[in-house]
């Protein structure tokens, strides 16, 4: 798992993107990748309720109502759930706040048994030049339909909001990550420093030579996103 902690609360991480930026704009794309993944099961660590990704997942949750109103209205929100594919596993197995509800699709066979929604969280860093410039953090819905079968199928990904204030903690989070980075880099450096102007053979001590800003910054590099993310945002 690639969860983050802020505060108690799981967030599942997304450190890059599933598809390529163009493809993230084609629902057929989107709706293609979860194909790929119908049949694989995550269990929710809170009930023990084992999900699944089944079949109608891929055309509910790129064309429901709730996604088209997200295409007309809002843009920003639209592309964090199709980003938000990359992580389906682990937003099922940290979402808790279990409840029940009757389903309002009537002429469903399913409807009778209702539905299950979850709260979950996801996130995923915004770089530039291969540093984290930003965050970005949303708080979500999972819809699990109680399915004729006795099995439970993710339906949708709903509600979804950007929350701020865990943008701001886990960006505060990741700087300090990458300010330790850095000073276990400025260690390495020091010794190889050290160790090159050691005579062989020497007891003497010599004092070891601290890196330079520059080798500071090579330590402390961080790997780019492949397609450019960064630039939706």
């Amino acid at each position: 798992m690639y969860s983050r902690e802020v505060n108690g609360k799981k967030i599942a991480w997304i450190e890059n993107n599933p598809l390529s930026l163009k493809d993230l704009t084609n629902y057929k794309k989107v709706a293609a990748y979860i194909a790929n993944h119908i049949g694989e099961a995550y269990t929710i660590l809170e009930s023990g309720y084992r999900v699944y990704i089944g079949e109608n997942l891929p055309k509910e949750y790129t064309q429901s109502e709730y996604t088209k109103a997200l295409l007309r209205n809002n843009q920003p929100i639209l592309r964090a759930k199709k980003k938000a594919i990359g992580s389906f596993g682990e937003m099922i197995e940290i979402a808790t706040n279990r409840r029940w509800e009757k389903t309002k699709h009537a002429a469903n066979k399913d409807a009778k048994y209702g539905v299950y929604r979850y709260s979950t969280a996801f996130a995923f860093p915004v770089k530039q030049n291969g540093k984290i410039t930003s965050v970005k953090s949303f708080d979500a819905e999972l819809v699990i339909l109680n399915s004729s079968d006795g099995k439970k199928y993710l339906y949708d990904i709903v509600n979804i909001k950007e929350n701020t204030a865990d943008e701001t903690d886990l960006m505060e989070r990741d700087q300090r990550r990458q300010n330790a980075a850095t000073r276990r880099g400025a260690s390495k450096g020091s010794i190889r420093n050290s160790g090159e102007n050691v005579k062989k053979y020497s007891a003497e001590p010599v004092e070891a030579i601290q890196p330079t800003s520059r080798e500071w910054e090579r330590e402390s590099t961080t790997e780019e996103v492949r397609e450019g993310y960064s630039r939706r945002w």
